[in-house]
């Protein structure tokens, strides 16, 4: 089994139209691939970037709103599934180390979904409720329970100079980390952890490592869960490359570094546990006597993908009259760790937490108008049509207990504004008013001569579960293709100015923000964004 590391610095920067995700997944050659630093809030998740054919995904987004942290950080757990080798699956999943998030998906007395006891987590001294919960609303951890071993893909706080309530952040995040991770070993689990944690534990680690190294009070953690200052972990690659110098997986942006390799080791590959019997004595039985553990006799090879690296020998040169050229790509390198033959595990599904289980990712929409409009649930017990009163069927059945939901395509907008025809041998619709105060969109419909018949004004049809989209095209009011297409066309597009109406505010002014238009030549050509009202622009 391969597992790959990499902090990709924004998912949506490594791929390109030419570039799907799959194919960016297949490049790295892995069974488990672990990305750091997606910057993807769950709003923007789409099936493209979250859902990749042939893998199972688990993702965690930041859910704060603290200033300069939306859309910031994020990780992602690929797991490669393929037909009749489900090896990488993981048996259970949680979304960060606390346990608040998967108690509160799961429920508090639902223990299917828990890994593990979160006791010594939830009454770390010194922490209330809220401030745990802070530390997973950044979207920095997925664990992954795989049989054989616990995955954590980890990205560690970055702490700028001077920032003394981040540097607090990040020592109690690796701390409540550390209460989790030792929760884990006393049940006799292995742990593998992966990430950027961003720490370099040695000055070998290090192209600077300045006077003050070593009193680093988040290095100093680091150190003491290594097996060589009295901890359960093994570092991975120097138990590979124990003297490699310049073995370097991150280099600043800013000034060119990579180029001359000028960087430091903060993406790592932790374990810890007992052996996964790959020992054996000279008569080929198991001996685990004298085994150094599973980071040691459970692991083939550790090293860093120089391949992924920016800078490489045919790279233009760095500086050309004075100007800097940024390098395309991520600013680190993939870190590889290569298991030893594991045992099958018996075939099981994937956890609830799996990305293609999420409400927004199951391809269920529903009609525009299904938002505002309230679902009748009471059965009906009568199956005869009552002539006297249209009458739909119910979209929540008493005999199964959960909603069914159809998946059908949308044939235009001006399908959800007319009143179906009764009909003797098929159901109606029943006419349903849109109840509470009405939205701004609803009145946009309602009052849109180009998308409703006027005829119409007055009620709008809310279509059952089984019995009306499915028939649409027969009860449509007779008109030519031509006139169809127009009445389409206009309706979508006073749905766009619509929409185009609420703009963002800015978060510094709180005022509206104007719309701009991409026009340097390049992959970005032509696309809209916001930006503040008051933003000047100043030309060198």
């Amino acid at each position: 089994m391969r597992i790959v590391s990499y902090n990709v610095n924004g998912l949506r920067a490594r791929l390109s139209p030419a570039r799907s995700l799959r194919a960016f997944l297949d490049s790295l050659d892995a069974d488990i691939i672990c990305l750091q630093e997606t910057k993807i809030r769950r709003q923007e998740l789409t099936a493209d970037i979250a859902t990749p054919q042939g893998y199972e995904s688990f993702i965690s987004c930041t859910r704060t709103v603290k200033k300069g942290r939306l859309g910031y950080s994020g990780v992602a757990t690929f797991c490669k599934v393929e037909c009749g080798n489900n090896v990488a699956l993981p048996v259970a999943a949680e979304e960060g180390f606390t346990g608040l998030l998967t108690s509160a998906r799961a429920g508090e007395g639902d223990k299917e979904f828990w890994l593990g006891s979160y006791d010594p987590v939830l009454t770390v001294e010194g922490f209330t409720r809220q401030e745990l919960l802070d530390l997973d609303n950044e979207g920095r951890c997925i664990v992954t329970d795989h049989g054989h071993f616990v995955l954590f893909n980890i990205y560690g706080p970055n702490v700028g100079c001077g920032d003394a309530e981040r540097q607090d952040f990040k020592l109690n995040f690796y701390k409540v980390l550390q209460c989790r991770l030792e929760s884990i070993l006393k049940q006799g689990r292995r742990i593998i952890i992966v990430g950027d944690l961003n720490i370099s534990p040695y000055p070998i680690d290090s192209c600077d490592p300045g006077p003050e190294f070593d009193t680093s009070p988040s290095r100093q953690w680091f150190r003491s869960l290594l097996v060589s200052e009295g901890g359960a972990f093994s570092d991975a690659f120097r138990v590979f490359h124990p003297e490699r110098a310049e073995a370097y997986t991150c280099w600043s942006q800013a000034s060119g570094a990579e180029e001359f390799n000028y960087g430091s080791r903060i993406d790592h590959v932790l374990i810890a546990g007992p052996c996964a019997g790959h020992c054996q004595s000279p008569d080929g039985s198991h001996d685990n006597s004298s085994c150094d553990g599973f980071a040691k006799c459970g692991t083939d090879m550790c090293d860093i993908l120089l391949e992924f690296k920016r800078a490489k020998l045919d790279t233009l040169p760095r500086w050309s009259g004075g100007r800097s050229l940024k390098l395309d790509g991520s600013d680190h390198a993939p870190v590889i760790l290569q298991l030893k033959h594991l045992p099958s595990i018996p075939p099981h599904e994937a956890p609830q937490l799996a990305a293609r289980f999420m409400p927004e990712l199951r391809g269920r929409q529903q009609s525009i108008l299904s938002i505002f409009q309230k679902l009748n649930e009471k059965a009906t017990a009568n199956t005869e049509p009552d002539t006297s009163r249209n009458v739909s069927k119910p979209a929540f059945t008493q005999e199964t207990g959960s909603r069914k939901l159809q998946r059908l395509s949308q044939s235009r907008l001006t399908g959800f504004c007319y009143q179906r025809h009764e009909s003797s041998d098929k159901m109606s619709c029943t006419e349903v008013a849109v109840h509470g105060q009405s939205s701004s969109l609803t009145d946009e419909i309602q009052q849109s001569p180009e998308s409703c018949d006027n005829n119409n004004l007055s009620k709008v049809a809310a279509c059952g579960e089984s019995a009306s989209l499915m028939d649409m095209s027969d009860e449509t009011p007779t008109e030519s293709s031509q006139q169809s297409l127009e009445k389409s066309a206009a309706g979508w597009e006073r749905l766009k100015s619509l929409m185009s109406r609420n703009l963002p505010l800015c978060k510094g002014h709180g005022e509206p923000c104007v719309v701009r238009t991409v026009k340097k030549a390049g992959p970005n050509l032509g696309r809209g964004f916001y930006v503040c009202a008051r933003a000047k622009v100043i030309f060198l």
